[in-house]
């Protein structure tokens, strides 16, 4: 069986490269970054890896807004071109693998080459979640948008201004939700990634719309594509469903995550300049030495 991961390194670039690095031993690999200076750095270091693809087509990809989700389908569609594999699997650079690599494969296998999508409600049965697509939210892209949850509920109540004044989202489809966490088969996204346009025609300024525009499209263009009701990672501290990939700490140590990612597959090392505790202390001791430089300058 062949994978094809999605990453998005939305925060933590270097974190994303070292992840790319393990995952590509074996398969292969979706890059995108937000930070420019990484994607200079991961072109220099993937530009010839047959195993990975770093894309550029969306600027960013953030939690809770369309770019999350447009950024998926940009790398589904660039996927199916250059890839040939059985399951394609979004990530982000905080979902590190909980199994060794064969032991993953066995776990795909009893799925039995269905899509692994998730789903818990739909806007026909389920008013809370039809009024909650209706709404347009301002300011999704926004970083504290993603950390404060203030800042959500403000921005819910602007929406529920703009829906009692008339803008409302018409949308004439069901719509469903579930995790944000999938494995397509390659001919599902094929299909998904040929309908780039739906995203944007539908859902912008959307809440949280990773959590449905997989969902929603593969209901609406390729129903009679087989999928089971089911998701791959685990958002719970300690994985207490014992599913393969887990959502970690962002604080998680180097030395931890190099360990995960060397549990995944044997033949990942990571780089010495990623988990050297002597080079951030010789940045630390540098900065302290020009600080005092001038404390000295001052005193005189």
């Amino acid at each position: 069986m062949k994978l094809v991961y999605l990453i998005q390194g939305r925060d933590d670039p270097e974190q994303a490269v070292q992840l790319t690095n393990a995952l590509s031993i074996d398969d292969y690999v979706v890059l995108t970054l937000n930070d420019s200076h990484w994607i200079d750095e991961a072109y220099y270091l993937f530009n010839k890896h047959r195993n990975i693809l770093l894309s550029t087509s969306t600027a960013f990809a953030t939690k809770g807004d369309l770019s999350a989700s447009r950024t998926w389908l940009y790398q589904l569609k660039e996927a199916t071109e250059k890839f040939k594999f059985d399951y394609a699997i979004n990530l982000t650079e905080n979902v590190m693998p909980t199994l060794p690599r064969d032991e993953l494969i066995a776990y795909l296998e009893k799925y039995d080459q269905s899509n692994i999508i998730s789903i818990n409600r739909d806007t026909t049965s389920n008013n809370e979640l039809k009024n909650e697509v209706e709404r347009y939210y301002l300011g999704t892209n926004s970083k504290s948008f993603q950390t404060k949850e203030s800042y959500r509920k403000r921005m819910q109540t602007y929406a529920n201004i703009l829906y009692r004044v008339g803008f409302k989202r018409k949308i004439d489809f069901p719509v469903y939700e579930g995790e944000p966490w999938f494995a397509l088969t390659y001919n599902t996204a094929t299909t998904l990634g040929n309908e780039l346009k739906f995203a944007s025609q539908y859902f912008i300024l959307s809440w949280f719309s990773e959590r449905f525009m997989i969902q929603t499209m593969w209901k609406k263009f390729v129903p009679h594509q087989e999928a089971i009701n089911d998701f791959l990672v685990s958002e719970e501290k300690n994985n207490p469903q014992n599913k393969p990939f887990q959502l970690i700490d962002e604080n998680t140590d180097r030395k931890e995550i190099a360990k995960i990612l060397n549990h995944y597959n044997n033949k990942y090392e990571a780089p010495y300049d990623y988990i050297a505790e002597e080079i951030q202390e010789v940045k630390k001791s540098m900065l302290g030495n020009l600080l005092g430089y001038f404390k000295n300058k001052l005193k005189k």
